[in-house]
């Protein structure tokens, strides 16, 4: 999509969140891949192992993400993949516990992917001529 529209100087780059603290967590079924303590999962214990930031991510976080690509300062990406998850992906330990949870190997785990649209930045001299 980001080749298809660049030359409309639209950019198309897309989110990958690590562990986040939001209300899904207390949805996934407790016999879940990945929980074999048959509880629920905690995204604050499951941070703490896992991201080398030790901490579980929080919407705003995201957020701050999304805001950055909507503005000037990243007026030349497209095609980008933005991972906002503490650090987990590039921890070699991460990916070993994530893969011994999943009992199979793992490349980069994503939680979730959002593509993210934003309108063509203007220029400042656009701007003022308007």
């Amino acid at each position: 999509v980001a080749l298809e529209h660049a030359a409309d100087n639209i950019r198309c780059n897309s989110v990958h969140p690590g562990i986040i603290a939001t209300p899904i967590w207390g949805k996934i079924p407790t016999g879940a891949m990945g929980n074999m303590r048959n509880a629920p999962i905690d995204p604050v214990e499951r941070s703490a192992a896992m991201t080398p930031l030790v901490r579980v991510g929080q919407a705003q976080d995201i957020a701050n993400g999304v805001l950055f690509l909507c503005t000037e300062a990243a007026n030349y990406m497209t095609g980008q993949e933005l991972v906002i998850d503490g650090g987990m992906t590039a921890s070699e330990e991460a990916m070993q516990f994530l893969a011994d949870i999943l009992g199979a190997p793992v490349d980069r785990p994503r939680v979730s992917e959002t593509q993210i649209r934003c309108p063509p930045a203007r220029s400042a001299r656009a701007a003022r001529r308007s």
